[in-house]
């Protein structure tokens, strides 16, 4: 299930105060959705992703690695201090 925020700071401002959240609907989604999802999360944090958990192509993780902008520690991918100044592109090519 995703949910929906609000959209509009002083909406969602009001809402939280009367309903104690945000949300304005929920919706299914799709198992590849939950794992674009997790990926676009996980590589946001110092951690990153746990390997194991997902399907990426092994070349696009080299290739990724070789620039400088991923590395694999532990069975994770993370991404490294240049990765994340451009870290949507290469989620993006991570994903795709």
């Amino acid at each position: 299930v995703g949910l929906v925020a609000e959209k509009h700071p002083e909406t969602w401002r009001a809402a939280v105060a009367a309903r104690g959240h945000g949300m304005v609907s929920e919706e299914a989604i799709t198992i590849a959705e939950q794992q674009r999802e997790r990926l676009l999360m996980g590589m946001r944090i110092a951690e990153g992703i746990d390997l194991a958990a997902f399907t990426i192509n092994p070349a696009k993780i080299d290739a990724m690695e070789t620039l400088g902008y991923v590395e694999r520690r532990k069975g994770r991918l993370c991404a490294t201090r240049s990765g994340r100044a451009i870290l949507n592109a290469v989620i993006r090519e991570l994903a795709e």
